[in-house]
């Protein structure tokens, strides 16, 4: 062993050769590495939310639309984070009315009835038919009945059969 402890580096004979880099391992490649893919990067995320906002309108746009809402509502709801919450706060703004449904049936009847059974008949006869439906047929028929009754009797019985006469009279 010699004396000097670093005898052994200093002296050594062996030949330190130097391996070229590869030129795409240099700082410089590796510089302009980075920044062509920070602008691809960039470039993505810009895409991404340009396609988030192009989603967000067509959600805010059918939300709308399915309140009945105008659509240009939509550039005042656009930045509301519960859109749902957004229409029922601002509803009234637009001049739309709200579509809650009543919590009972307006049309059921409630209590005892102030009518007579006979009126409530006729009343039920007369809701049932749909606005704007006529058979002529039926009139054809009821004028021909008339037309052939002979006697005051039979005339009286056709008006009580379609409700025209009570007690013995007309109404």
């Amino acid at each position: 062993m010699s004396d000097n402890q670093y005898d052994d580096l200093l002296n050594d004979d062996t030949e330190v050769t130097e391996v070229p880099q590869d030129n795409a391992q240099t700082p410089k490649a590796l510089r302009e590495y980075a920044k062509e893919q920070k602008k691809a990067r960039e470039a993505a995320e810009a895409e991404l939310v340009k396609l988030r906002n192009e989603l967000r309108q067509g959600e805010v746009k059918s939300k709308l639309a399915a309140a009945g809402l105008p659509e240009g509502a939509a550039k005042f709801a656009a930045g509301a984070e519960d859109i749902d919450a957004w229409i029922n706060e601002n509803r009234g703004l637009f001049g739309v009315a709200g579509t809650a449904e009543p919590a009972e049936d307006l049309r059921a009847p409630v209590g005892d009835a102030a009518i007579s059974p006979e009126d409530q008949s006729a009343m039920q006869l007369v809701q049932g038919v749909q606005p704007g439906a006529f058979n002529p047929g039926t009139r054809g028929k009821f004028v021909q009945d008339i037309e052939s009754a002979s006697t005051e009797a039979e005339l009286n019985q056709l008006l009580q059969a379609q409700g025209l006469l009570k007690g013995g009279r007309a109404s």
